[in-house]
């Protein structure tokens, strides 16, 4: 596998890169606070500003000198600012399967902005990366994320039970592997 990093990506309607400490208020007000965004995710909706400037300072800029962390900011090309987030989540940097998780501000939701995003992630890492299976999950309620995930593709493989804010949940597994992108993407 060819480790690069967290490389700024582009796609139609968003540029994709690296977020900075400037962009801890954009990422409190678009999302870390709003307890719809919060609903599926597995962390509590932010209260406090500093909630978001500590995972900043804690959880990604730190890690973004490793070749195999990747988190971009994603940014509206029409002046919006920021407006979400993506990660692929490496565990094991030898293995080629990562998983991906992403965020997006409430009042974009629906307007196919995150397929778009998550397809040039996967161009990204199945291209250029060399990754053979991308894998991501959902809460079961939590459909629009399963159909972005079906519209970039992916295909649900499993089901199962996770714990998150301290009650059992149940969760959708999802795919897809470097072949079956390839294909798709000869489709386009």
């Amino acid at each position: 596998m060819n480790h690069c990093g967290t490389v700024p990506l582009e796609t139609a309607r968003c540029r994709l890169r690296k977020e900075t400490i400037e962009d801890a208020q954009a990422i409190f007000e678009g999302w870390t606070s709003d307890p719809e965004v919060a609903r599926y995710m597995s962390w509590e909706p932010h209260r406090e500003l500093s909630e978001a400037i500590q995972l900043l300072t804690v959880k990604v800029l730190p890690n973004y000198p490793l070749p195999h962390y990747y988190e971009w900011g994603i940014v509206s090309k029409d002046g919006g600012g920021l407006i979400g987030a993506i990660a692929a989540i490496v565990k094991d940097p030898a293995d080629p399967v990562v998983y991906v998780g992403y965020c997006l501000t409430r009042r974009l939701w629906g307007k196919g902005l995150m397929p778009e995003v998550l397809s040039a992630v996967l161009d990204f890492l199945f291209d250029t990366v060399g990754v053979s299976v991308v894998r991501a999950k959902r809460q079961a309620l939590n459909r629009q994320s399963g159909r972005v995930m079906e519209k970039v593709g992916m295909v649900h493989y499993a089901d199962g039970l996770e714990t998150v804010k301290g009650r059992e949940v149940p969760f959708c597994y999802y795919e897809i592997r470097q072949e079956d992108h390839r294909i798709r993407r000869l489709a386009r």
